[in-house]
């Protein structure tokens, strides 16, 4: 990919647009050799990573603005192209797929004439191949625009939570909200790829049903026609008892992948003390306790989704067995044109509703459960603005007046405290353990809420924190951090941090040693 390279999908033509032609080359080359990144073309400009995300980030802001946010309208207008895009062309294959047992009725009539009209038979069968066509090419249009939908949201919401956790308190990411933001990116947000292609169904079973309903009615007659569609309407409820039950199995597995992933951190951070007191095996049954509850939850899904996918096949039986059942017990007589256009029908409901309609029973409930862990991870308290020096004096940088801070959960961090700090000078505090000092370096970063008082800084500020960072890879690479190797400099580094003494200590690789990334 080179440098200023135009997508192939923003220079798309109409014809490649309909036929996806704009990925030929590409297959062309992954044909004739294993394919590499150099190979692959840029992306449309609507599908940057960037883009999305701001765009996601600033319609978020106006919702936080509301009393209520709603995560849901913010998406919606974040992709409300890809969203009307993708309800036209549901309308358009509807529209295609129930024109077909209409055109088949008509046809079959003339074919049943003793002198049947040969031009309007061969318009009909026309009509049928036309529409059939028709059906295909909006059928993949259809899932391309909410396949995009679904990976957009999917990479602007992931982009969203990364933004949200530079902007809250460092002691709101302990615990379970450390694991609530792994499951967010790990799981839920992969459920928006299976519900966007499946959001507009639920409207397009509905429309089906009332049009499949009136032209059944015209064929076979009104009380035929209640009564066959009675057993669609009695599957439909099983299917939204099924949806209402996925959403709270849903909660129920989120829940337990909560759990484990919060005792494994706990179990790596505190490893050391785990390994001392001989712990491993504890630790290891109430992990494995964990995990078969978070295994049965979600083959208890996996149940509910067999049971569930059988209606598509109860569908069409059942309603054809009920309708002609009723029509032959009414004294009227079959023909092949009436057997086909009611089947014809049928089969459209099958496919709305056995399919579709399952489908967004099935992962809406989900991704509605998704959405509301998200909305309460992105309506997490974030850190206050660090507020303006107030005093006049230039060289003043640092001024705290009878200032008292409070941690999240409401106790008392620091009270009554007053220094001032100005330009060149340097301030220790020491004190014991739990005296206050790392609050005092949260309170003066924002991490704790101001309760009485004044405090205010000047200038930029620096934090090094008591928890370093530690990178999978050897000592060299954790200095350099990818930046142009330098020998001269990187001695210096390592002689101003006294790891020249630690490199040593390492063995015989020194500074080429593999360093795992909690230091081991």
């Amino acid at each position: 990919m080179q440098k200023g390279e135009v997508s192939p999908f923003d220079s798309r033509s109409l014809l490649t647009s309909i036929t996806f032609g704009y990925g030929l080359p590409l297959m062309r080359l992954g044909a004739q050799r294993p394919l590499e990144a150099a190979d692959l073309p840029p992306y449309g400009r609507a599908d940057s990573a960037a883009l999305v995300v701001d765009t996601v980030v600033r319609e978020w802001k106006v919702e936080e603005r509301k009393k209520n946010p709603n995560l849901w309208m913010a998406l919606y207008r974040s992709f409300r192209g890809k969203f009307w895009w993708s309800a036209f062309w549901n309308l358009l294959e509807s529209i295609s797929r129930l024109v077909q047992p209409v055109l088949l009725r008509a046809f079959l009539d003339q074919l049943a004439k003793d002198d049947p009209n040969v031009d309007q038979m061969y318009l009909f069968a026309a009509g049928l191949v036309l529409s059939s066509f028709l059906q295909a090419v909006v059928h993949h249009q259809f899932y391309f625009v909410t396949m995009c939908g679904g990976w957009g949201i999917r990479m602007g919401l992931s982009g969203a939570l990364h933004w949200k956790l530079l902007r809250l308190h460092a002691a709101s990411l302990q615990g379970k909200a450390s694991a609530d933001c792994y499951n967010l990116i790990a799981s839920d947000v992969m459920r928006f790829d299976g519900f966007i292609p499946a959001m507009h169904f639920i409207w397009g079973a509905a429309l089906d049903f009332v049009v499949a309903a009136i032209l059944l009615a015209f064929e076979v007659g009104v009380i035929e026609t209640v009564c066959s569609l009675s057993v669609l309407v009695l599957v439909v409820a099983v299917m939204i008892n099924f949806g209402r039950r996925f959403a709270q199995r849903r909660k129920i597995t989120a829940g337990h992948s909560d759990a484990r992933l919060k005792l494994t951190s706990e179990v790596v951070n505190a490893i050391m003390s785990v390994k001392v007191y001989c712990w491993e095996g504890s630790f290891e049954k109430r992990i494995q306790a964990i995990r078969g509850k978070e295994h049965n939850s979600i083959f208890q899904r996996q149940k509910m989704v067999a049971a569930n996918s059988t209606m598509y096949f109860i569908i069409p039986a059942a309603s054809s067995l009920v309708l002609f059942l009723i029509f032959v017990a009414r004294g009227k007589t079959l023909t092949l044109a009436t057997v086909y256009a009611a089947l014809g029908l049928l089969s459209t409901l099958r496919v709305s509703f056995g399919k579709h309609l399952n489908r967004a029973l099935q992962f809406g409930p989900e991704c509605h459960a998704a959405v509301k862990r998200f909305t309460a991870f992105m309506t997490m308290p974030e850190v206050e603005a660090r507020p303006e020096l107030a005093n006049a004096d230039p060289s003043v940088v640092l001024e705290l007046k009878d200032a008292s801070f409070a941690w999240p959960a409401g106790t008392a961090a620091v009270k009554n405290l007053s220094v001032q700090l100005k330009k060149g000078e340097l301030l220790v505090v020491a004190g014991p353990v739990g005296c206050g000092k790392s609050a005092l370096l949260q309170a003066l970063l924002g991490e704790l809420t101001a309760t009485s008082g004044t405090s205010g800084m000047r200038g930029r500020v620096s934090y090094a924190p008591q928890s370093p960072w530690i990178q999978a890879g050897t000592l060299r690479t954790n200095v350099e951090l990818g930046s142009e190797s330098d020998p001269k400099w990187y001695e210096q580094v390592v002689h101003a941090c006294s790891l020249d003494v630690d490199a040593v200590q390492l063995g015989p690789k020194r500074h080429e040693t593999e360093i795992g990334e909690k230091g081991v």
